[in-house]
């Protein structure tokens, strides 16, 4: 994330951008509100803790129906990470455990030292990054701060996020969102603490949709987990049943600790649908608050009629909430310009668009701030800041090639994957860009071969074979790169890269043993006809 971040903006111009309230700040506090209540040398952090929390909750004027807790000592049990931020705030009573991701308004990030402090703070040169680059401490502090609001906004429905760090005798606040971070100029919180303290004040009168929640996603009912739940669990039973092909995690969702959530999704046509999610069966890859985030759920429809849900049955479908990078086709338009071409071996879409409530597209804000820097003179230069919209694509439920049952099958779906691309080339001049065995998906049944097998899954990297449009990283070459042999194709753009990963992303062609079959544009044609001749086989 290193050149994502924008500042260092004026404390108060932060609170009226971010925070803005009716309400008149009339806080009187002592000017040793914090002098006084914490140890003046501590020698480690955890001593700081109890007594931040227990001043800050003893003074109920400043976050009315929120309480802040040490989060230090216990892992989210509902969190496969062992990261843990130093202090957390939480709307109403202190939970237990004390760390609960899903629950977590904004964190706080303690260090004894100064030199701690991941941004510069007075320095003269204006043309670097704002991020201290010179001190090791500053980089770990950088990486923790994007650990935590990683975690934050993964277990939980955002379109931002708000953290602070504290740094021996200045504090910073933060705004996430998917595109970069806003970090605001030191604060002599010592001082002057009302500077500090005016942030969680005017934080614990803001709206849910103001502190960063996603408007679009609400609690579903009880009636709705209660369908949800059957829903899973018909399924789970057929699959028993009937001895079909069993989707790797599925029985995680009858899981009660994790919140059940309505979602709104946008049709490209105008259409609007909910449907009910529970926990994420694909979390985020990369693990950074900035980015595409792609989250995966198992997610059911909700009926558009208003009774008899008793004997309701209803399906199973596959749920993918994204961000994607402004400026270039989203997943659902490309979706339909390859069903438009008759593009073979695509995925079932049901309803796919950018998220919008009431009339607006959700799309990331930090990014405007870079538009103007005549009037922004804080503003430090940074690296490559992206405007991201939400997007939201629901599709039939596919499996993973780990669940395949034969050779005969594994062969048949990479054929099929390699028709779609083939097929999306010559007739719509798309490159998919992100071939992996991971999208490569199999349909629930295959019995003698001569059917659909394979599915090719996640275009929302693809684009048209067009020099000006490919400037991201060609996701697809992930499978090669780090072969010497290999790094020629790195810079290449022909479609031999998604053929090249197609292959590799298939066991029989990407043994150890055939790396070197693949090397020159001659091999892997070699390798691409090899493929095609397979097919009468799987016919016999």
């Amino acid at each position: 994330m290193h050149g994502t971040a924008i500042g260092p903006m004026p404390r108060k111009t932060f609170m009226d951008k971010y925070l803005p309230v009716d309400e008149r700040f009339k806080l009187s506090l002592s000017k040793k509100f914090f002098k006084t209540a914490l140890p003046d040398t501590p020698s480690r952090e955890s001593e700081v803790y109890e007594p931040f929390v227990n001043l800050m909750n003893a003074t109920a004027k400043i976050c009315p129906g929120f309480t802040f807790c040490d989060t230090a000592d216990k892992m989210d049990p509902n969190s496969t990470s062992k990261f843990r931020p130093d202090v957390g705030l939480y709307e109403g009573e202190r939970p237990s455990p004390t760390l609960v991701f899903a629950a977590l308004e904004l964190f706080i990030e303690w260090k004894l030292e100064e030199v701690a402090d991941g941004y510069n703070k007075k320095f003269k040169d204006t043309t670097v990054y704002i991020e201290n680059g010179a001190s090791v401490k500053a980089k770990a502090t950088r990486g923790q701060l994007y650990s935590y609001a990683s975690l934050l906004m993964s277990h939980q429905h955002r379109l931002f996020g708000f953290a602070v760090g504290v740094y021996g005798s200045i504090a910073r606040l933060y705004r996430f969102d998917r595109s970069s971070v806003v970090v605001s100029e030191p604060i002599y919180y010592l001082e002057n603490p009302l500077h500090l303290v005016e942030f969680f004040w005017r934080f614990a009168r803001l709206s849910p949709t103001e502190r960063g929640y996603d408007p679009s996603v609400s609690l579903a009912s009880s009636e709705e987990c209660v369908l949800f739940d059957r829903a899973v669990a018909a399924y789970l039973r057929r699959v028993k049943e009937e001895n079909l092909r069993t989707l790797p995690g599925l029985e995680k969702m009858t899981d009660g600790d994790y919140m059940t959530s309505k979602v709104q999704v946008n049709n490209r046509d105008g259409a609007t649908s909910y449907y009910i999610i529970r926990k994420p069966l694909t979390p985020p890859v990369i693990p950074t608050p900035c980015g595409r985030a792609t989250r995966g759920y198992v997610a059911i429809r909700v009926p558009d009629t208003a009774t008899g849900w008793d004997g309701l049955q209803v399906d199973l479908e596959f749920l993918k909430d994204s961000w994607r990078v402004d400026g270039y086709d989203s997943e659902a338009d490309i979706y339909a310009e390859l069903r438009n071409g008759h593009v073979s071996h695509l995925p079932t879409i049901s309803c796919a668009g950018d998220v919008i409530v009431d009339g607006n597209v959700q799309r990331t804000t930090n990014q405007d701030l870079l538009e103007d820097q005549d009037a922004r003179p804080w503003r430090r230069p940074t690296g490559v800041i992206r405007t991201h919209i939400h997007h939201r694509v629901v599709q039939g439920l596919l499996y993973p090639l780990s669940t395949v049952k034969s050779a005969r099958e594994l062969i048949r779906a990479s054929q099929d994957a390699l028709e779609s691309v083939i097929e999306a080339y010559t007739k719509c001049n798309r490159l998919h860009r992100d071939v992996s065995n991971g999208n490569i998906m199999l349909k629930e049944n295959f019995t003698d071969g001569r059917e659909e097998s394979g599915i090719l899954n996640d275009w929302d990297h693809s684009r048209n074979d067009d020099a000006e449009t490919l400037i991201h990283n060609y996701r697809t070459i992930v499978y090669y790169r780090a072969l010497g042999s290999l790094c020629q194709f790195c810079c290449c753009k022909t479609r031999r890269k998604d053929i090249i990963s197609l292959m590799m992303s298939n066991p029989f062609f990407g043994s150890s043993s055939s790396w070197l079959f693949i090397t020159s544009p001659t091999r892997a044609n070699s390798a691409w006809r090899f493929s095609i001749s397979l097919r009468p086989f799987l016919k016999a």
